[in-house]
């Protein structure tokens, strides 16, 4: 099979990735106010080089060996290739670990085992997947936010929906982020960090499983393509249907038995 992530997958996402982050990632920094961070499903690292230039030198990048290093925006020495549809494991820990539209793109069998692997390497993860329908690059595991939240309370991890409202309307993030984003923290720690636990208490009570307009009215766009083009061609569609059954052949009739 052709590897689909390849070096123009990476190139037509790098500027809007980047552009994202810049905006993005000083919330999630207030909040969190990390010294490491860690991006499993880093591809090209666009996300880390952001992060870096926050101020945060501590960096580390996963992802498969079909990214080319010579196309890396972080150092070389800060990734790591590795399978992410197998478990993972890392020998230490980070403040903030970035997976951003990485799940979607793993099998289905591999979602409890990334999301075990994921809380293994960070009490704190900045989490966005495809939903259902949003289409995209190999996209073979389309799930509801909900879907994820319930892998992460499996190992204690609550979700915060303390991120979206701050981007949703930014032009500046690319909607998939803004549509998809939560931050998940372990329960053991909101005890010693008042930021997110005041995140926690002051969340939103509204579901976590939502459509950014973006996506709906470029779907509803694509309905109304679909429907024009069967209205467009069902007079033509109708008359030869109507020609087709003229031109049968009568069935001889069978005599009553």
């Amino acid at each position: 099979m052709t590897q689909p992530y390849d070096d123009k997958f990476y190139k037509t996402v790098q500027a809007g990735a980047r552009r994202s982050a810049h905006h993005l990632l000083p919330i999630v920094f207030k909040l969190v106010k990390p010294d490491s961070v860690v991006d499993v499903g880093c591809g090209d690292g666009t996300w880390l080089s952001v992060v870096q230039d926050l101020g945060i030198s501590d960096i580390w990048g996963l992802d498969g060996d079909y990214v080319d290093r010579k196309t890396l925006q972080i150092p070389d020495h800060y990734f790591q290739s590795l399978d992410l549809s197998q478990p993972f494991s890392l020998p230490r820990r980070f403040d903030l670990a970035l997976s951003l539209e990485v799940a979607e793109h793993l099998p289905k069998a591999s979602a409890t085992r990334f999301i075990t692997s994921l809380v293994s390497v960070a009490d704190v993860v900045l989490f966005s997947a495809a939903i259902p329908f949003q289409g995209g690059v190999h996209h073979v595991n389309e799930q509801w936010q909900g879907y994820w939240a319930a892998h992460f309370e499996q190992h204690g991890y609550v979700a915060l929906d303390c991120v979206r409202a701050a981007i949703w309307e930014n032009a500046e993030v690319d909607w998939w982020y803004a549509q998809n984003t939560l931050l998940y923290v372990n329960r053991r720690i909101l005890i010693s960090r008042p930021e997110l636990r005041s995140a926690c208490e002051n969340r939103t009570a509204g579901p976590y499983s939502i459509v950014h307009p973006k996506k709906y009215l470029a779907t509803a766009d694509l309905g109304q393509i679909a429907l024009r083009k069967v209205a467009t061609a069902f007079p033509a569609m109708l008359s030869t249907a109507v020609k087709r059954t003229l031109q049968k052949p009568a069935r001889p009739k069978l005599p009553n038995p």
